[in-house]
């Protein structure tokens, strides 16, 4: 379970974020314990990270990052120790996230995994719906035989993203001919 994606862009995006969400308060300390917290949570430390990223929002409690990255701490304790408070926990700070950044794909699609997690598919079913993607246009090749065609999708607001940026959408192979997207 990756709780970012990574590359040298990527985490200088992630530290600017972090200095921009923390400059109100101790910005040093701040960036020190969501940085420890960040690469604690990576090498499975999880009771450090959480440790660290509790004094991180002490600091800059308005820093959803840490909100997340605390969350998704206390899921992975909760996968090991199989402990339902540690999900419950994760919930919480999901749900800090989703109140400071509303509809905020990483914290719905987490909360969703607690919610399976905790025995309640239709929470989990109701955050996933509330991340859905809409197609907005369908624009096929000039050439039929390339099978290739360009899909013009309607994504929620989002601060990584900008308009006319390139991505890719991954489907999962499998036996069925067809893919609905709706």
């Amino acid at each position: 379970l990756a709780l970012r994606p990574t590359g040298s862009r990527a985490r200088e995006a992630r530290k600017a974020m972090l200095a921009m969400e923390a400059a109100y308060t101790n910005p040093h300390a701040a960036l020190e314990s969501l940085g420890a917290g960040e690469q604690a949570y990576q090498v499975g430390k999880y009771d450090e990270a959480i440790d660290r990223l509790d004094q991180g929002i002490a600091l800059a409690p308005l820093c959803k990052i840490a909100y997340s990255n605390r969350a998704y701490s206390w899921y992975s304790k909760a996968l090991i120790s199989g402990v339902g408070s540690h999900v419950r926990s994760a919930i919480e700070d999901f749900d800090r996230v989703l109140l400071l950044e509303p509809g905020s794909p990483n914290a719905l699609e987490g909360r969703a995994l607690c919610w399976l997690e905790l025995g309640r598919p239709e929470k989990a079913l109701d955050d996933a719906q509330k991340q859905a993607i809409v197609v907005d246009e369908i624009v096929p090749q000039a050439e039929a035989a390339s099978r290739s065609f360009l899909v013009k999708l309607a994504l929620p607001r989002s601060d990584d993203l900008f308009e006319g940026l390139f991505g890719r959408l991954r489907i999962p192979a499998g036996r069925r001919r067809h893919v609905c997207l709706h």
